[in-house]
């Protein structure tokens, strides 16, 4: 499969922004064994007991910062736009599904940031 450029994923962001009425965080992530681009846009959290539980989470003195972008992760990727690879618990997938999460975080901080302003 051909990989995307930086303005492909970006034009599908912006069209993804009209269609949902969102902002759209892409996340590109490589299979290191196969090379393979995987791709996944993430929409800003709509449910706000999904951010409650991200950010009680992330504020825990027994989580972290990676449970709550594990939280927000199934409820902000657009599932028929990404690759199925991000959320899948198949062996060869582990690594990818973890640096979708990784890839998360900036977007929880942003989020208690937020919070904290208020």
């Amino acid at each position: 499969m051909k990989k995307l450029t930086t303005e492909q994923i970006a034009a599908k962001a912006d069209e993804l922004k009209e269609k949902y009425k969102s902002d759209i965080t892409p996340i590109v992530l490589t299979d290191k064994k196969t090379n393979e681009q995987v791709i996944g846009y993430l929409k800003e959290i709509e449910d706000y007991n999904v951010l409650m539980f991200a950010l009680g989470k992330m504020m825990s003195m027994t989580s972290n910062l990676a449970e709550a972008a594990e939280v927000i992760l199934p409820y902000c990727l657009i599932k028929e736009e990404s690759s199925p690879r991000i959320l899948s618990d198949k062996k060869e997938d582990i690594f990818i599904k973890a640096s979708a999460v990784l890839a998360c975080i900036p977007i929880i901080k942003t989020y208690a940031n937020e919070f904290k302003k208020k």
